[in-house]
């Protein structure tokens, strides 16, 4: 019986559940225990998965920009600008800049782990200064959404050609 309960810690170990979690997944009602572990565990890994499958899709994009801007050298071509959410960061005339916006709540947003992949940089020339500004595509930022501080907004970009 012994081999079979190594056996089976080394199962959950491998699904994920810390060692010190095994003893008592065992000792109490085991198969509400291990049911309730593996729920959390799925749950966890199918959030994992929709963030890496968002993750490649931008990296992708990414990619394609580094080629288009290589073959597009001097051109100042663009291919698409998509709506997204921006964050003024700060706006300057010249070589002179005013003092950098950055709230606490965004900060911790921007530079997270999980959100910095996603967040572009980017300035709009508008009365002769340039507004320097931080934004996150709409098709990621729904991925955020209850992450997405207030103080972003929505901007919707139209491009003529």
């Amino acid at each position: 019986m012994e081999v079979f309960w190594l056996l089976k810690a080394m199962q959950h170990k491998s699904w994920g559940i810390p060692i010190s979690e095994i003893s008592g997944i065992r000792n109490h009602e085991y198969t509400v225990n291990t049911e309730q572990f593996l729920g959390d565990e799925i749950r966890r890994i199918k959030a994992d998965l929709r963030y890496r499958e968002l993750l490649v899709q931008r990296l992708e994009e990414l990619q394609m920009n580094t080629l288009l801007s290589t073959r597009n050298v001097g051109c100042f071509w663009v291919e698409h600008i998509s709506d997204a959410y921006y964050y003024h960061l700060v706006t300057s005339h010249g070589d002179e800049y005013e003092r950098i916006n950055l709230s606490e709540t965004s900060s911790s947003f921007v530079f997270s782990e999980q959100h910095l992949p996603f967040v572009d940089s980017g300035l709009a020339v508008k009365n002769g200064g340039i507004k320097w500004e931080l934004g996150v595509q709409e098709k990621y930022a729904a991925s955020f959404a209850e992450e997405l501080p207030e103080d972003f907004f929505y901007k919707k970009m139209t491009c003529i050609l």
